[in-house]
């Protein structure tokens, strides 16, 4: 319960601060990525082929898309990668686009004209999240 209510903070602050920078500490980045390895160790979980090929080609996109998908994002998916239920990364992608998608009109809204950019953490921690839950 308590690495849940860590893991949540830790969400909501990657989330504000990507919504208000665009942008994803590298150094935010690092210190999640000391407690998930040895998690990932204990709980038997490994780097398989499907890993290694969808990390290839998320780098390949952040790098192609630069304005779209930033590095900072390709690093938060190379996170949690290993923690997605493997049978259902097609509807993790899925829920990401349609998420990014659902930003646009509330970001319309605010500032009163179409975004150039959308933060994408939330909609990549959001989709992480339900297929964790599923």
């Amino acid at each position: 319960m308590l690495a849940f209510g860590l893991l949540l903070i830790v969400a909501l602050f990657i989330s504000i601060q990507d919504v208000r920078t665009f942008r994803i500490a590298n150094s935010v980045l690092f210190l999640v990525s000391f407690p998930s390895i040895p998690a990932l160790l204990v709980l038997g979980q490994y780097f398989s082929v499907h890993f290694e090929i969808i990390f290839v080609a998320a780098a390949i996109f952040g790098l192609g898309l630069r304005n779209l998908v930033g590095m900072g994002d390709v690093k938060l998916l190379t996170l949690l990668l290993p923690w997605l239920h493997q049978d259902h990364l097609v509807q993790f992608f899925i829920y990401v686009t349609l998420i990014a998608w659902l930003e646009i009109p509330l970001i319309m809204i605010k500032s009163r004209k179409m975004p150039s950019r959308v933060a994408m953490a939330p909609a990549i921690l959001i989709a992480a999240a339900l297929n964790m839950a599923t």
